[in-house]
């Protein structure tokens, strides 16, 4: 597929138009400063960084102007090298870990934010990353400078654009990226050029023939979806995302004819026509509410939460009827003006219509888009998210509420819960009124205590949807192997039991308590190609550890000054990556052979003193391997140590390592063998290819002959067993050689490994009777009850390391104990099943466990802890059903409702709808369900609402000039804390009560 990516340029027609270029690479009209070679030091790297920083928080985000994207780790790897966040020394880093390398950087790495495949010069950042987790915008000055200095990439230049109703401008991390054709060549690939939502139909139509080598003036530009002509995009004024175009969209530039016209346009109006014409409905008459909704392209997800919404009677209906037009709130600042609406009511009426059995929901996607761009594209989605968003977005066009009023925090004083949870609802009501808080909204009542001073913390909360965990196991067993400091001891296999919503410190207190060790002398590491891959953080989450990661636990020395910890790597000559190589000719007789130092065993943790010289440092690894180190008994032996040296002639030198430290001679023991003296040691090295640069005169010098040499050579290497450059190995035995930086690696040339190496030894473990805990299966197959999910839901639990609750009474954040318990339930019911269960942010598995809910009578008076109206008790019976089937991400969406005419129930599954029995709504896919209550439908609100709070209301409240804190803060808690989601602040207005020393 060709690309073109359209640069920034000054054009004179349409003058108010953006520029359209994603690709910043021209941007710059004026001359600028030549970008100065990277300085030698990083404190004048770390210095120029932050002038260029604090110039651009003065200058603030202008529309038009650039910034990059950078992946977070590549931006927190140089961070940490130059100490750009730390007081202290450059390369310090603010870290917490117990030991590591922070070299270099190296050049810039974005290749994980893009979506696959990638289009070279249309790059796109993919779905499902995040930003401060997984990228960050710089300035184009400090990309400029960055990629300078470092390379890489690949550049991710984006355009700040301004916002949908405000002056504000805003980074368009995702612009558009089209496929466009041209008529006289639609055999041909598409190319594919990228604009921002903000550019006009006219700037495209322009830019794209351009690039397509045709006269603006001789075409026409179509919205081409399906490779049809769908829309004709007349207005050149109107801006792409208006006119519904979403990124992978194809465009058709329509070429002229010989005649000089146009070809005719298809019979829009009559919905079909004999051309391309791709119509928004199809197909014959049907009973109202029983048409399909197309699939535009993994669009099933939203094709099922809209079948569902469009099932839910009193919703259904207030939007059929027009009653809509009366609420719609066009000054709120969290709406859309009433445009969500309005699209969601031209859809809902084309369903009921009963005039076309298939609907093509193009217009309403691009709506959909318009305001929530995390459903751009064709991607698949997650229903319940995007029921989440429809719900709330409703909500904010239709909130009768137009000047929303405050009070302030009334105390508890030891009055009854009702009252305090009546207040709450009254407050909320006064602020958010609209037909979804009629319908959906009811009340959660969140204790949440303080392990440090016990203070108890009651909140009402409105609840929009119950997110309902599946039971299963909390816990999850660690497969792991402890290593000890002392060297004559095996490591032990443990099968370490943690919750599963514990940390890397949980972890740590759970090995202590099984070997007698202190959480604090742990090091928890993941081992892979025999270095730590990876060094856990206390902080971290023990989801972060993988199921086939090879973990390892090291004790370590107690901290103190004075004291390091370094990892410490084994590496031998790899005999089988040998190499003859003769110039350019293999088979040249000069050649000469070079062995890959490769690394094997298993790594481990090393406390050295500050001071520790070579002669030492050789001491504490030869106590540290003794277990797997066959080595004789440390006595001369006269006549080995005068063997003569017969070095290999022909080899070159080996500039990766320096001198191995030569051995006093002494029979072998086992095997039995003649060991090398100093001499032989030296043909030894020879033979290996392990040469050296220093002159063989002051490698005999005495002082450096060791009295009783180990079987091996030190090496100081960074993190990819290459030679460090930090520091020159010592040739003098007695000079202090520690390293502050990068890694030891114990080197054995060929000989040594065979001679003294012993591989039986290192394979030995011993296991600990906890291991059987691993061959233990969780069997998650099993059917369990609508019940024990609301029971698991209502149990107590422990936060989380990332989501902790501050404490007014600590004044510090805490991982606090958290209860819900269902207070009042709203008329129609929303249980959205929690079958993802995450294993960290990156990945979840699907539950497919068999949940029994059932059809009618869902009785939950034994939950509900508030007051019960006796002429609406909680007795519910299910009306509609969003499906999941498959793996996540690969699967399919469908739905199950009744229809409110006939009571029937019917299976939507995109275009295809059909009825069905009602048993077939209970299965395992079952994943949101929608209850409607028996009797007890919601009472109309006063019409007085409609400009501001009822009068009934405001008797409660004492306005103040701005939002008390305690909002702001229960907000935070419920988007922090709650496993029910609130979908916006304006909807969590909750009461808090705190009381102390329960």
């Amino acid at each position: 597929m060709a690309v073109f990516t359209p640069a920034f340029n000054q054009y004179e027609d349409n003058a108010s138009t953006p520029p359209s270029a994603v690709d910043a690479a021209s941007t710059s009209v004026q001359a600028e400063e030549p970008i100065p070679s990277r300085p030698s030091s990083v404190a004048e790297e770390k210095r120029i960084l932050k002038d260029l920083e604090t110039a651009d928080n003065q200058v603030g985000m202008k529309v038009g102007s650039f910034y990059y994207i950078l992946a977070t780790r590549w931006a927190k790897a140089w961070k940490r090298h130059v100490g750009y966040d730390d007081a202290n020394d450059p390369g310090s880093g603010s870290d917490d870990d117990s030991f590591g390398y922070d070299g270099s950087p190296g050049p810039i790495d974005n290749e994980s934010l893009l979506e696959q495949p990638v289009v070279p010069g249309a790059e796109q950042v993919k779905k499902g990353v995040h930003e401060g987790f997984d990228w960050l915008v710089v300035s184009e000055q400090i990309w400029k400078h960055l990629h300078a200095w470092y390379g890489g990439g690949p550049a991710l230049p984006r355009r700040v654009v301004q916002g949908q109703y405000d002056r504000q401008g805003i980074v368009e991390v995702r612009p558009l990226t089209l496929a466009v054709y041209k008529s006289s060549a639609l055999q041909n690939a598409a190319v594919t050029m990228m604009f921002s939502k903000t550019d006009t139909v006219g700037y495209f139509k322009k830019t794209a023939a351009a690039a397509l080598g045709l006269n603006q003036a001789d075409v026409r530009v179509w919205d081409f979806h399906q490779q049809s002509r769908y829309k004709l995009l007349e207005e050149l004024n109107s801006r792409l995302d208006t006119a519904g175009i979403v990124d992978n969209n194809a465009m058709l530039l329509e070429e002229k004819g010989e005649d000089g016209k146009f070809p005719p346009a298809p019979r829009s109006s009559l919905g079909f026509s004999s051309g391309s014409y791709y119509s928004n409905y199809s197909g014959g008459p049907c009973d109202p509410g029983t048409a399909g909704l197309s699939n535009l392209g993994n669009t099933c997800f939203m094709a099922s939460a809209l079948q569902c919404l469009s099932n839910t009677p009193p919703l259904s209906t207030y939007f059929i009827d027009d009653k809509f037009k009366d609420d719609v709130n066009e000054t709120n600042p969290l709406g859309t003006r009433g445009e969500l609406a309005s699209a969601f009511a031209g859809l809902v009426k084309l369903l009921w219509s009963g005039e076309h059995s298939v609907i093509t929901p193009r217009d309403f996607k691009s709506k959909l888009e318009r305001f929530a761009p995390q459903f751009a594209g064709y991607q698949q989605h997650d229903s319940q998210e995007l029921l989440a968003f429809l719900l709330d977005g409703l909500h904010e066009d239709l909130n009768r509420v137009k000047t929303k009023p405050y009070r302030d925090l009334p105390d508890g004083n030891g009055r009854p819960e009702e009252e305090i949870a009546r207040e709450a609802w009254d407050y909320h009501r006064a602020r958010n009124d609209s037909i979804v808080v009629d319908w959906f909204q009811g009340q959660l009542k969140s204790t949440l205590v303080c392990p440090k001073c016990d203070r108890v913390s009651v909140t009402f909360d409105p609840s929009m949807y119950l997110s309902l965990p599946l039971p299963m196991k909390t816990t999850r067993v660690i497969d792991l192997k402890f290593v000890s400091m002392d060297g004559s001891r095996k490591p032990v296999r443990y099968g370490v039991e943690v919750q599963k919503s514990g940390t890397i410190l949980d972890l740590k207190t759970a090995v202590g308590a099984l070997t007698g060790t202190l959480a604090r002398n742990l090091i928890v590491v993941d081992v892979w190609a025999h270095k730590f891959y990876k060094v856990f953080k206390d902080r971290e989450s023990v989801d972060d550890i993988k199921d086939r990661d090879i973990i390892w636990v090291h004790e370590k020395a107690e901290d103190e000054d004075g004291l390091t910890h370094v990892e410490v790597v084994l590496r031998k000559d790899d005999s089988s990556a040998s190499t003859s190589y003769g110039g350019y000719n293999y088979n040249s007789y000069s050649s000469y052979s070079y062995t890959r130092k490769a690394l094997f065993g298993v790594p481990f943790v090393l406390a050295c003193p500050t001071t520790t010289t070579l002669r030492e440092l050789n001491e504490l690894v030869r106590q540290r391997l003794q277990r797997v180190l066959r080595l004789p008994s440390r006595q001369p032996s006269p006549a080995t140590a005068a063997a003569p040296s017969t070095p290999a002639s022909g080899t070159p030198p080996d500039d990766d390592d320096e001198a191995t430290q030569p051995m006093d001679p002494e029979p072998a023991v086992d095997p039995p063998a003649q060991l090398p003296g100093p001499s032989s040691q030296r043909r030894l090295r020879n033979e290996d290819s392990e040469s050296d640069d220093e002159p063989a005169d002051a490698m005999e010098s005495e002082s450096e002959v060791e009295a009783d040499p180990p079987p091996f050579s030190i090496k100081l290497v960074d993190n990819n067993n290459d030679r460090s450059d930090s520091f020159n190995q010592p040739r003098d035995l007695d000079t202090r050689f520690v390293a502050r930086g990068g890694m030891y690696a114990v080197h054995f040339t060929r000989q040594q490994t065979e001679q003294f190496y012993n591989d039986t030894a290192e394979q030995e473990v011993d296991e600990d009777a906890s291991v059987a805990r691993l061959n233990v299966q969780d069997d998650e197959s099993e059917a369990v009850t609508l019940a024990q999910c609301i029971e698991q839901f209502t149990q107590q639990e422990k936060l989380g390391p990332d989501d902790p609750w501050y404490c007014s009474g600590c004044k510090e954040f805490q991982q606090a104990t958290k209860k819900f318990d269902l207070w009042s339930l709203p008329p129609i019911l929303i249980i959205h099943l929690k079958r993802f269960s995450y294993k960290n942010r990156y990945f979840r598995d699907k539950l497919e466990t068999f949940i029994d809910y059932p059809l009618h009578d869902l009785d939950l008076s034994a939950y509900v802890k508030g007051p019960i109206d006796p002429a609406a008790p909680p007795l519910y019976d299910l009306f509609a059903v969003s499906n999941h089937y498959g793996s996540l991400g690969g699967g399919h969406y469908t739905a199950y409702a009744k229809n409110k005419n006939d009571s029937k129930w019917y299976s939507f599954d995109d275009s295809s709808v059909h009825k069905v029995e009602d048993v077939k709504a209970r299965s395992s896919a079952g994943y949101v369900l929608f209850y409607r209550r028996r009797g007890g439908d919601p009472v109309p609100r006063p019409s007085s609402s409609n400009s501001t709070a009822s009068s009934e209301s405001l008797e409660l409240l004492r306005p103040s000039a701005t939002p008390p804190e305690y909002i702001a803060n229960d907000a935070a808690d419920n988007s922090l804390t709650q496993p029910m989601d609130v979908a916006d602040n304006s909807l969590s207005t909750g009461l808090t009560v705190e009381i102390s020393d329960l």
